[in-house]
């Protein structure tokens, strides 16, 4: 039976902990790219994970807050996405992981995206604006005719 992606998924954060240069934010950004629009294994587990583009930068900038690093912004979408370099390939491969294309002609249940994040609210906003209450008052009133 394969590993759940949420196991894959801890067992990928708990790892990324234990790879040298996440100091360096040159490295940082090639994890990314190595991690974003690929298919990861672990050797010790059956089955793999896809990470979106998000959840890839999510998963570097937690592990560098983690080790008390600042995140680096604009990761998801900066570019070269699916691209792995030789230090990242052997970096990973040290902690147990492999790396191939993600396949994109098919849904893939092994897809991880990042939770979905609320609007942003105005700053010092603390309740939403009173036209926002109101459409959500009407919206809830037509579902329940």
């Amino acid at each position: 039976m394969s590993t759940s992606t949420d196991t894959l998924e801890r067992h990928l954060a708990a790892d990324l902990r234990t790879i040298d240069g996440l100091a360096d934010d040159s490295f940082a950004r090639e994890l990314y790219r190595a991690m974003a629009s690929r298919a990861l294994s672990h050797s010790g587990d059956e089955g793999h994970i896809t990470l979106s583009w998000a959840r890839a930068e999510d998963l570097v900038n937690g592990t560098r807050e983690s080790l008390n690093l600042p995140p680096i912004e604009g990761l998801a979408g900066s570019g070269g996405e699916g691209e792995v370099s030789n230090r990242v390939r052997d970096a990973l491969a040290d902690a147990g992981w492999t790396s191939r294309p993600e396949n994109t002609t098919r849904h893939d249940d092994s897809h991880v995206d990042s939770p979905a994040d609320p609007p942003p609210r105005s700053r010092g906003e603390t309740e939403p604006p009173e036209w926002e209450r109101q459409a959500h008052a009407e919206a809830d009133a037509n579902q329940r005719r």
